[in-house]
């Protein structure tokens, strides 16, 4: 048997709305062999030989994941107890049934049913996960029409959403539990609603709850088999909201700052763009795309452009201390986040200029991939010293990227200038510290690495800032 992959990981920095009394330990949750092959049909299915389940792999690993792949070929026994039977014998609760207490077959463990659980999927000492993961399922089967809703209301379905990703949030080791059960209830699931539901409900809360690094690759890879299998007769719709679930999964798991706890509000709109694109989190030619028909002729995201715009226009008679480091009302962010999605001008919907800042910095942070994308992340940072070699980087990237990223260090060198920053106190250094987050992911999860590094991406934005010709866009930002 090849050597066991370590799936891709992801840093969970905690902020103030995770519970300081968990002391839950991932690196120890699962074997790391459960984790190493790919998916099949159905939790308990047949393999597969096709090597698509590595979207949240990094190229190392993908590499590593194909020999794996070429060796499970000719070994499918192998590769059913990797990806399926080992994860389950070692992990998931033993169940039993009927007045002899026979044991449940795992088959029908990880079968849709429409019965209550009596215990959580997978083994816990965790007193609090056995009682949360019997309301996690009922709430899963009130979402998915299974089960009678307590609350009829239109917004009903997003109220349990939040409950449930609010459990999640709260106990880490829950998150697994809450992904196993909806794999479960969307695998051989007769109602069609009922299943379509299920995977919109995975959508939504991988926007906000990274599973364990230890389950990350097997889920990734139930979805991808998904789309290779299923033939709902509404398929088209089974198959967006699966290719959603995989895009956010990639996204969530390559993120190295956990999101704060999600509001009503933001699990609705995550909601209205599960299938339409968004103009937040989506790629730059995504969004060019979308608004080619509003916008044909515009080299940059409108978004990008209308939000900069207003935020000049709003501190010209107005400088305020702090831009871009003091956050904006969270629940006012969201407000206008809303409206830009509509293609509303921000510029009479606030006049807080750390509104319009924070909401600035969550879109560029939001990018599907970093603006300055991971293959050019080394090249930047061994150049934080020298302005001549971080200004050739800019000729090496795509042109979109190189576009944007032009505009963005323009706008910053308006805000560096001595008159301005002297009265916000935000010069090209602080700005560069705010902002280089913004642009650059650091993907190791080395402390020290971490903390070096930090410090060379804000040197080489602060490179740009002070020494990038920026003339090139000077007909969209003059």
């Amino acid at each position: 048997m090849s050597s066991a992959l370590s799936p891709v990981k992801h840093n969970l920095l905690h902020d103030s709305g995770i519970s300081s009394n968990v002391d839950y330990d991932y690196s120890n949750e699962y074997d790391s062999d459960s984790s190493t092959s790919s998916s099949t049909s159905s939790l308990t299915g047949s393999n597969n030989n096709n090597n698509k389940g590595n979207h949240i792999f990094p190229p190392h690993q993908r590499q590593q994941q194909h020999q794996q792949h070429q060796h499970h070929k000719h070994n499918p026994a192998g590769h059913r107890e990797m990806d399926i039977e080992r994860f389950i014998s070692e992990n998931l609760n033993e169940h039993k049934q009927g007045l002899l207490g026979r044991a449940v077959p795992i088959s029908n463990m990880l079968s849709w049913t429409k019965d209550l659980i009596q215990k959580p999927m997978i083994r816990t000492e965790n007193k609090t996960v056995k009682k949360e993961a019997l309301e996690v399922f009922k709430l899963i089967q009130s979402y998915m029409g299974d089960k009678k809703a307590r609350d009829t209301s239109t917004n009903s379905q997003a109220v349990v959403a939040v409950e449930i990703m609010n459990k999640g949030w709260s106990c880490m080791e829950l998150r697994d539990e809450i992904y196993i059960q909806l794999c479960r209830q969307t695998t051989r699931n007769p109602k069609e609603s009922s299943l379509l539901l299920g995977w919109e409900l995975m959508a939504l809360c991988l926007g906000f709850l990274p599973p364990s690094t230890k389950f990350q690759s097997y889920l990734d890879r139930y979805i991808t088999r998904t789309l290779e299998t299923r033939d709902f007769t509404d398929q088209g719709h089974l198959h967006k909201l699966a290719n959603a679930c995989i895009k956010r999964l990639e996204k969530i798991c390559s993120q190295t700052v956990v999101k704060h706890r999600p509001t009503l509000e933001e699990v609705e709109h995550s909601k209205r763009f599960l299938i339409d694109i968004s103009m937040f989190g989506a790629s730059l030619d995504d969004i060019i795309d979308l608004q080619k028909d509003r916008h044909p002729t515009l080299r940059i995201p409108w978004i990008q452009k209308v939000l900069s715009e207003c935020l000049l226009e709003l501190t010209k008679d107005q400088l305020t201390e702090g831009i871009f480091r003091v956050p904006g009302d969270t629940e006012e962010v969201n407000v206008l986040k809303s409206k830009c999605e509509s293609w509303l001008s921000p510029s009479s919907a606030t006049t807080d200029p750390h509104i319009l800042a924070s909401l600035l910095k969550l879109w560029y942070r939001e990018l599907h991939e970093p603006l300055i994308p991971t293959e050019f992340y080394d090249l930047c940072v061994e150049s934080y010293a020298n302005p001549d070699s971080a200004i050739a980087i800019m000729d090496k990237l795509p042109e979109p990227n190189k576009v944007v990223l032009m505009y963005l260090i323009r706008f910053l060198q308006k805000f560096s200038v001595a008159e301005v920053s002297n009265v916000t106190k935000m010069d090209a250094s602080n700005l560069s510290m705010v902002m280089a987050p913004n642009c650059l992911r650091c993907l190791t999860l080395d402390p020290q690495s971490m903390f070096e590094n930090a410090r060379k991406e804000m040197n080489f934005l602060k490179l740009l800032v002070l020494h990038l010709d920026t003339s090139s866009v000077a007909d969209l930002l003059p």
